[in-house]
């Protein structure tokens, strides 16, 4: 089956849509996060092919040794996508003479529609293929699935199934293959883009020069004191050695806390692993945090999720670095 024949068999829906959707899954599936888990310790995901607007995925089956499934993902509205973030002067470089392509590549896979499918036998059966066809998720294929699933799941929860819920939850890790496949696909119209948006604002620079000038340069020392930071290395060598000092001045009353932030809604599940300090009265000590907007993403947009957390002592994190040292 060619590419043309797989984007007929492809369901259209946004990203934001499907993971507001997909959380009603454990309604029908109370272990579903668990069956999504066995797929990560049985083999995983494998990126198998790109093209210029399709990518193919192979994931291990939860409960079958040896079987894996296609998934696919389709990236609709490339160029129209391109030329929205690109426009966004937020994820320039400090001189404006180019964009972060990082940060282009981030911003690129958060906002862009995406079309997916997968093979499995969950995906027809138990209501994904019919789901996702639903006008309101804006599946316009000729092909839809009409027939809903009225006796496995009648009323409709979720989105996708186990396998396309471990790619979406894995997906915010590909934004280097999204640089690289977007260099190597749609390089030309970056730079053209690139060229477009900086005429387009030239004349704000010339209008703005005065009241922007010292702006730009307080951006400019602050990426610069980012960089800094984040040349101390990880978050996690960053909080051991805030923790020895602040334990060096006397201050003991504060906890380690290995958790997660997210980007954006917290249903979304852009959700990364992430360390910091927590006073006794709340206060975050946090100094790495800045590291996510080279992800494309903005800093009010960066929040620490509330569960999903380990504590620990003062004593008992260092004791943890000595154990497993960074």
């Amino acid at each position: 089956m060619d590419s043309m024949d797989i984007f007929k068999h492809i369901q259209e829906a946004t990203t934001s849509q499907l993971k507001r959707k997909q959380k009603s899954i454990t309604r029908l599936f109370p272990t579903f996060p668990d069956r999504v888990k066995a797929i990560a310790d049985n083999g995983g995901i494998r990126l198998e092919s790109v093209e210029d607007e399709l990518w193919k995925f192979k994931i291990h089956s939860g409960t079958k040794k040896d079987v894996w499934y296609d998934a696919y993902l389709l990236f609709k509205d490339i160029i129209p996508t391109l030329v929205k973030v690109i426009k966004d002067r937020r994820l320039w470089v400090g001189d404006k003479s180019r964009i972060d392509r990082k940060k282009l590549a981030r911003k690129f896979m958060d906002v862009v529609d995406i079309q997916i499918k997968c093979s499995c036998p969950a995906f027809q059966y138990w209501g994904p293929a019919y789901i996702l066809s639903l006008g309101k998720y804006d599946a316009k294929y000729t092909d839809r699935e009409i027939r809903p699933p009225r006796i496995r799941n009648p009323k409709q929860y979720g989105a996708f199934c186990k396998h396309l819920q471990n790619l979406m939850k894995v997906l915010p890790f590909y934004t280097d293959t999204a640089m690289k496949w977007l260099s190597d696909f749609y390089e030309k119209d970056i730079k053209a883009f690139e060229k477009e948006t900086q005429e387009e604002y030239g004349w704000i620079k010339k209008v703005a020069k005065k009241l922007g000038k010292k702006k730009e340069e307080e951006q400019e020392k602050t990426e610069e004191s980012i960089q800094e930071v984040h040349e101390l290395g990880s978050c996690m060598l960053w909080v051991e050695n805030k923790t020895k000092e602040l334990l060096s001045t006397g201050i003991e009353d504060f906890t380690v806390v290995e958790g997660y932030v997210y980007f954006g809604n917290i249903e979304d599940e852009n959700q990364v692993e992430h360390t910091w300090i927590e006073l006794s009265d709340g206060t975050k000590l946090d100094e790495t945090i800045d590291q996510f907007e080279s992800w494309g993403f903005y800093r009010e947009d960066i929040k620490y999720l509330p569960e999903d957390r380990k504590e620990y002592s003062p004593q008992e994190y260092l004791e943890l670095c000595k154990k497993y040292p960074i």
